[in-house]
């Protein structure tokens, strides 16, 4: 598994707390929750490796639980 850089260390130490398997979260409110600058590049490399989910919704709201 790819080591990860301090920023997404971070990212998903702040997710952890705001989301899980049966508690998906909006993408916009995951990102005003988390006081990362960064935050759309280090959430995007986050997704590519697999630690978030995207849920289907009848809303297309985008909306991402935590995998790993």
């Amino acid at each position: 598994m790819k080591k990860l850089t301090e920023t997404q260390s971070k990212l998903l130490t702040e997710a952890k707390k705001y989301t899980s398997v049966n508690c998906p979260i909006k993408y916009d409110i995951l990102k005003s929750l988390c006081n990362i600058k960064t935050f759309d590049q280090t959430f995007n490399s986050l997704y590519i490796l697999g630690y978030f989910k995207r849920i289907q919704t009848n809303d297309y709201s985008n909306q991402f639980i935590l995998i790993k």
